[in-house]
């Protein structure tokens, strides 16, 4: 599923990308989108990120693994990682969040 946001937004799910510290268990600071918590897994920087969402492990109801222990075929959805000492699990479908650029941010201007 495709999600055109304003740039401010972008930005801020970009801040969140967590591709890299999987492996080592962890997280970034999560977003939140419509009252869901997410965290960025890869896609194109300034223009696409794509998403997952997170629950506690707890929750989840699914089997779920560290990035060192993934099934044969390779896949976010259930994957766990840490924020803190919070165990969360990344719970699929992915989102696609990409620039709407039809959306005008409000911008302060000086007036001198």
């Amino acid at each position: 599923m495709k999600i055109s946001v304003p740039k401010s937004k972008l930005d801020e799910i970009g801040d969140s990308y967590s591709g890299d510290k999987l492996t080592e268990r962890t997280m970034r600071k999560p977003f939140e989108y419509k009252g869901k918590v997410f965290i960025a897994v890869g896609g194109y920087d300034g223009h696409e990120w794509d998403a997952y969402q997170i629950v506690p492990e707890h929750s989840f109801g699914e089997e779920s693994f560290w990035y060192n222990e993934h099934p044969e075929s390779f896949t976010y959805h259930g994957m766990k990682a840490k924020k803190g000492k919070d165990v969360f699990v990344l719970q699929g479908p992915p989102m696609t969040f990409n620039l709407d650029a039809s959306i005008k941010e409000a911008v302060q201007c000086s007036m001198f």
